[in-house]
């Protein structure tokens, strides 16, 4: 077994993540663990629109710029689209929650955090635009354990 870690450019877009399929499809015999990153500034916006949710901003566009990323992607690699949408919903349904009750803890934070790397990997077990598709469904995909419950605050206006 080996463990095989992508980040950085080697998910920049629909041809470096070609070249990676065909690492980790080489790599089959040897049962690799595959870790995919986040693309290319995903987390940061990720944490811009979680900060923007905070403070009653406007924080629709940034997740929309998000989402568009990701579906040019899945997109670019002839997938079905609906490999991401499902976990878009959820992302926006998360932040949602944090601009309704305009707080941002830690726990949320690391939830906020993990749909990048989710979105670099999502549907079913097996099922990525990433490593996993190229594994042919011998990946699989870390999921969080738990969500943050809500806390009470003040909904924006």
């Amino acid at each position: 077994m080996i463990v095989q870690k992508f980040g950085g450019t080697s998910v920049g877009g629909a041809d470096p993540i070609r070249r990676l399929g065909h690492i980790v499809r080489a790599s089959l015999p040897r049962k690799p663990v595959v870790v995919v990153s986040a693309l290319s500034g995903a987390t940061n916006r990720l944490f811009h629109t979680g900060e923007l949710a905070r403070e009653c901003g406007d924080w629709k566009p940034e997740l929309e710029a998000l989402a568009a990323q990701h579906r040019t992607l899945v997109a670019e690699l002839g997938l079905d689209p609906a490999l991401v949408e499902r976990l878009l919903a959820e992302l926006s349904d998360l932040v949602r929650g944090i601009a309704l009750i305009r707080e941002l803890t830690p726990r949320t934070l690391d939830q906020l955090a993990s749909f990048g790397e989710r979105l670099s990997t999502p549907g079913k077990r097996g099922s990525s635009p990433t490593a996993a598709s190229a594994a042919r469904g011998r990946c699989r995909r870390a999921r969080p354990r738990s969500r943050a419950p809500l806390a009470p605050g003040a909904a924006c206006r």
